[in-house]
């Protein structure tokens, strides 16, 4: 009898050790292997990063609290944000299990040293670390990437691609001329058409043009204006070898920007070529020329009017009815002979 129960102890404990390693054979199949930290460096400690890729590299460098890259042999400010998404790499990278040993299949995956982008991790000279980041996976938030000294693909939890595929001037900071917009006390708006100046005493913003009855200006309005000159974001960096050729001198656009200190900011507009929605500018503090979009211009030259209180597009296309719909410049062109009726109630501000 003793025996009997024996053995059927020793039964059930085998079943029950049985069903345990099923059951975590169960679970790994299912929860689907992660390693963190797959460079296995301090991001913090990386003072630079070299981005390499069919015989081109940008080297990004660390300065102060701030990024540059080389472009042209020059350092210019970096973008930030984008720097330290890469920078974050060498710590915060997560990647899944392995999708090929294979060294042929490099090249479907493109962690090639052909078309793979290498990028490496430096501190004061040192390497810290490096990978090579491939094409986006099918869901496109996920990047195949491999360590150069290991033929093993992953698929890293990150969508890295777009955030590398881009050259040196690529990472450079569009905001070129940041100001203080609470040290912004005067702006003068000219172009053919119009001129005036916008002036600020305490909190309150004046328009002045000389032909219509000074007035003040809405606030949210002006601080729009202010705001947007204080982080211009251009479209473009334009090569020396092009801005060499560009006469700036009969622009006709200009916006002017003093200070409380009684700095000076000149911005100097002029269309790329007749037909064109960019527009080259001109910084007087820099000696790059850029490229911004016809929309940002339009924002930098608004009308005198359009400051108004209570002003709108609307109204302007009741009051001024057919004759402006020809104007290519006119938001309400294309309305046809408006009135009260059927002038559009959504038109952009």
């Amino acid at each position: 009898m003793n025996r009997s129960l024996t053995i059927l102890g020793v039964a059930a404990a085998a079943l029950i050790l049985i069903l345990v390693l099923l059951n975590q054979s169960e679970r790994r199949a299912l929860s689907p292997y992660v390693a963190a930290n797959f460079v296995g460096a301090d991001s913090g400690a990386v003072s630079k990063i070299v981005i390499k890729r069919l015989g081109n590299e940008a080297v990004l460098e660390r300065t102060g609290d701030g990024w540059n890259v080389i472009d042209a042999g020059t350092p210019r400010r970096a973008d930030k944000m984008v720097v330290e998404q890469i920078a974050n790499l060498a710590h915060n990278l997560t990647v899944g299990e392995i999708i090929s040993s294979n060294a042929e299949k490099q090249m479907l995956f493109q962690v090639d040293t052909l078309l793979g982008h290498k990028v490496e991790f430096y501190r004061d000279g040192q390497m810290l670390g490096n990978l090579i980041v491939g094409k986006a996976g099918s869901d496109m938030r996920s990047t195949y990437v491999r360590k150069p000294e290991s033929n093993d693909v992953y698929l890293a939890q990150a969508s890295l691609s777009r955030l590398l595929e881009r050259p040196a001037r690529g990472f450079r900071d569009k905001i070129v001329a940041p100001l203080d917009t609470s040290t912004i006390v005067m702006v003068e708006v000219a172009s053919s058409e119009f001129k005036y100046s916008m002036v600020k005493v305490d909190s309150i913003w004046t328009v002045m043009s000389g032909v219509e009855p000074t007035f003040v200006a809405d606030h949210m309005k002006a601080l729009q204006l202010v705001g947007l000159l204080g982080n211009l974001r251009v479209a473009d960096f334009v090569r020396d070898a092009e801005r060499d050729t560009i006469d700036m001198s009969g622009a006709g656009d200009k916006v002017v920007v003093q200070t409380r200190g009684g700095e000076q900011l000149t911005l100097t507009l002029r269309k790329k070529t007749e037909g064109s929605q960019d527009y080259y500018i001109r910084f007087s503090t820099l000696q790059e020329l850029f490229t911004v979009f016809e929309g940002t211009r339009n924002n930098l030259l608004r009308k005198a009017e359009e400051y108004k209180q209570g002003w709108s597009v609307e109204g302007r296309c009741v009051k001024e009815k057919w004759q402006v719909s020809a104007q290519s410049d006119s938001p309400c062109r294309g309305w046809g002979d408006l009135d009260k009726e059927t002038c559009p109630t959504s038109l952009p501000r």
